[in-house]
């Protein structure tokens, strides 16, 4: 068992032990009086850290997410990252950046797009100066928290570049798992209807809280059934067939599973289970499955508009 909590100042000789596990090449950041640092404790001590260095008002640096090997894989670093993503929110930054040498794929699935260094506002140059930032061997990463920049008159966002960001705003401005991906999906596609996202509700926490299917991965299906699906009943459904295999397939081999009870670990049904979902901070894994398969599921879309 371990818990999130934010650091105090007793544990900073702990925290330089963990980071001191970091990958080699991945970049270092000299911590500051200022940083905002979260741990996870267990009885094995501190297991994993996240940082966050608010450069001014409204930009600030994630750093150090690093989770003790041996404790991997237990979605520790996501729930350290939404602790530390809350606190940005709570503290009203609209930018938030990242360094990273190896892990541009992870961060993606957080949000974080790739940002040139020419690109970097006033206030992180100094930070990243102390950092030693090398743009040859350094990814630099972005994501917007200024949600009220991205959201339209009618509550949702406007459009975005990539629909896997555009998907993982939607579930960040409260639509779920199955409308955020379908309504990304559709609208990349051109098609603006009144019955979406409302047809994907039902798909939602795994068919209404009933142990179905993930409703990222149905929201996915219905989207690739949008573009290839059939209005005739004398046509094939060959195409349509073929590519929501392809994609449940590749859905499996990222996230393991299609169920969402076997992808969350509990009955979202049960007040045990919204617990566990409230106390676990699964709401950031439930992100990262909705911004997965908003990307499988584009790579497999024709590129016809099809409105």
């Amino acid at each position: 068992m371990f818990q999130i909590r934010q650091a105090a100042g007793t544990d900073r000789t702990a925290i330089h032990a963990l980071l001191s596990l970091a990958h080699a090449g991945e970049p270092t950041h000299r911590l500051r009086q200022e940083d905002v640092l979260y741990v996870a404790d267990s009885d094995a001590g501190l297991i994993g850290v996240g940082g966050l260095d608010p450069c001014d008002e409204e930009v600030g640096l994630l750093h150090s997410l690093l989770v003790r090997p041996g404790f991997r894989k237990r979605r520790i670093a996501r729930q350290l990252y939404q602790h530390v993503l809350d606190h940005a929110y709570a503290l009203g930054l609209r930018e938030l950046y990242t360094l990273t040498a190896s892990g541009r794929t992870y961060y993606e699935t957080l949000g974080f797009t790739n940002t040139g260094a020419d690109a970097v506002p006033a206030a992180l140059v100094e930070a990243l100066r102390q950092d030693d930032f090398d743009p040859e061997q350094t990814a630099l990463l972005h994501r917007s928290l200024a949600r009220s920049e991205l959201v339209r008159d009618d509550g949702v966002p406007a459009g975005q570049a990539d629909p896997a960001c555009e998907a993982a705003i939607y579930f960040d401005t409260g639509f779920h798992c199955a409308e955020s991906v379908l309504l990304a999906l559709s609208r990349h596609m051109g098609l603006d209807s009144p019955w979406i996202p409302r047809i994907a509700s039902g798909f939602c926490s795994g068919q209404s809280r009933s142990w179905g299917a993930c409703g990222a991965h149905s929201g996915g299906v219905m989207a690739l059934s949008l573009a290839l699906g059939r209005d005739d009943p004398a046509s094939g459904v060959g195409d349509n067939y073929q590519a929501i295999r392809r994609f449940t397939e590749e859905f499996k081999a990222a996230c393991g599973s299609c169920s969402c009870a076997e992808l969350m670990g509990c009955d979202l049904d049960s007040a045990d289970g919204q617990r566990m979902y409230r106390d676990d901070h699964l709401h950031a894994q439930c992100r990262e499955y909705v911004i997965i398969a908003t990307r499988l599921a584009q790579d497999l879309l024709p590129q016809a508009d099809i409105r």
